[in-house]
């Protein structure tokens, strides 16, 4: 009687936490056809089952999904870049000789609605022969 009653308390496995994940995994974004259609996509090396049923030619954008961590990755990494720019320009205005130059870097700031940190490091680097790559290593910590 008692190992009748030690298998009613026991508690019963799920099968699929005794089983490993083998289903489908999802996929970091489908292909330009079936996002197009809203299908849902096979994925996998292009071209998806369903473009190759269709004979559609298969692309994969993962650029185009801000949500994925590889745009995510990108945004962090023009973000540093343009921290990297910002410290570049503030070193030249803080060490420029050139009145004029100085001048001229601080009126490319202030035009328009958004700095366009590449046009004035552009223009640095015409202006004084300094090359942002230069001064970027050695404003690396």
């Amino acid at each position: 009687m008692e190992e009748t009653s030690n298998r009613q308390t026991s508690i019963p496995q799920r099968q699929s936490d005794t089983l490993s994940k083998v289903g489908r995994k999802n996929l970091k974004s489908a292909c330009k056809n079936c996002k197009a259609t809203k299908r849902k996509c096979s994925g996998g090396p292009p071209p998806c089952s369903c473009c190759k049923s269709l004979n559609y030619l298969c692309v994969f954008d993962e650029t185009s999904d801000l949500r994925r961590t590889d745009a995510q990755e990108r945004a962090l990494n023009m973000t540093v870049e343009s921290y990297q720019k910002l410290k570049f320009i503030v070193e030249i205005l803080r060490s420029s000789d050139s009145p004029a130059v100085n001048s001229r870097v601080i009126e490319l700031l202030r035009s328009g609605d958004r700095i366009d940190v590449d046009e004035v490091v552009l223009f640095i680097e015409h202006e004084l022969g300094v090359s942002y790559q230069d001064v970027e290593r050695e404003l690396e910590p």
